[in-house]
């Protein structure tokens, strides 16, 4: 049979419960500590580390080097600002490949000594789709810009050398070549 124990209820047991629940809380409570003043260090480390830089930066060389820096920097902007105002200026960057060191270094050495280079332009917009350089100079003989021609057309494709024009001007031939340049290479004899 069953044996009923009447003191029972005046017996007080440990609830495993509570100690859990309390266990939990300390741990709960420690992180939050460690969390908390692990902020707090952080903000005063940090705090000291911008009270040093400030220091560093009040010297008389370091401010010379931010004021350039700044005045770089605001270049910078004005340059990104005049790009944008330009939508065309990169796609003409992109199209100076066509135009190397070496062809300008050609069109230079070609003029003899009895031809001279006026101007040099190098267009290279979207005008038709055909970039091109044009070529303005001055000669005493018609041979010297028939070799300042030749030069160039050993350089560039013969196809796309062009003689604009030749007149006397005050006592001098004037003259104007034109160089095509959509989808032409450098001639691979003379590169």
């Amino acid at each position: 049979m069953y044996d009923y124990n009447f003191f029972e209820s005046y017996i007080t047991t440990k609830s495993t419960k509570k100690d859990a629940s309390f266990k939990v809380f300390v741990v709960y409570l420690v992180l939050l500590a460690l969390l908390t003043g692990s902020v707090y260090g952080y903000k005063y480390i940090t705090r000291k580390d911008i009270e040093e830089i400030k220091v560093i930066l009040e010297q008389e060389d370091n401010k010379r080097v931010l004021t350039i820096l700044e005045d770089k920097q605001n270049t910078l902007d004005k340059i990104k600002n005049v790009n944008k105002k330009l939508p065309g200026v990169p796609k003409a960057f992109e199209k100076v490949e066509i135009v190397d060191r070496a062809s300008v270094d050609a069109i230079v050495n070609a003029f003899p000594a009895d031809a001279k280079l006026d101007e040099l332009k190098i267009d290279l917009t979207d005008k038709e789709d055909e970039p091109e350089i044009t070529i303005d100079g001055s000669g005493m003989i018609f041979s010297a810009i028939a070799e300042v021609e030749h030069s160039l057309k050993r350089h560039f494709d013969e196809k796309t050398v062009f003689l604009e024009k030749v007149e006397l001007d005050e006592g001098a031939l004037k003259f104007r070549i034109l160089i095509n340049l959509e989808g032409v290479g450098v001639n691979e004899n003379n590169k």
